[in-house]
């Protein structure tokens, strides 16, 4: 909004300095046509100094209009920049939630796996035990007797 009414205010005075120089030049025809020398103080030039001061101050106001409108232009990148860098870390940190879960899914099924296969492992021992206490004993049982 404050960007708007500076712009609308160097516009207002760049016609209102245009509307009054042509106003007076209407009106001092003789005076804007004189030739008169200028003393620069460097240099005396011959010129009419009404028409040097209008263009003078016309140049002024279109690069003041000219050095807003880039800042205005500067600014709004600056805004577009900073909304995408928003939305750029707004996705990061989506993605950075979605790793979370991922991490605590994963986390959790190892943990289940490791569970399960403990189970497991209790299971086979016991099994293995029962194998071992019921198993025959297939070996000869060693002789006392020596042959003779």
């Amino acid at each position: 909004m404050k960007n708007r009414q500076h712009k609308l205010l160097i516009d207002t005075i760049l016609i209102a300095w245009v509307v009054l120089w042509i106003y007076y030049l209407s009106l001092n025809w003789a005076i804007f046509s004189v030739a008169l020398k200028i003393n620069l103080g460097f240099a005396v030039i011959t010129g009419m100094p009404f028409v040097i001061f209008f263009i003078l101050g016309l140049v002024m106001l279109v690069v003041i209009r000219y050095s807003h409108h880039v800042y205005l232009l500067k600014e709004l990148n600056r805004e577009k920049d900073e909304q995408k860098n928003k939305s750029l870390l707004e996705k990061d940190i989506e993605i950075l939630k979605l790793k979370e879960v991922l991490f605590k899914m994963q986390t959790k099924d190892m943990n289940d796996s490791s569970t399960s296969l403990k189970v497991l492992q209790d299971k086979l021992d016991s099994i293995s035990a029962q194998m071992v206490d019921d198993k025959p004993s297939d070996e000869p049982k060693p002789d006392t007797k020596k042959p003779s």
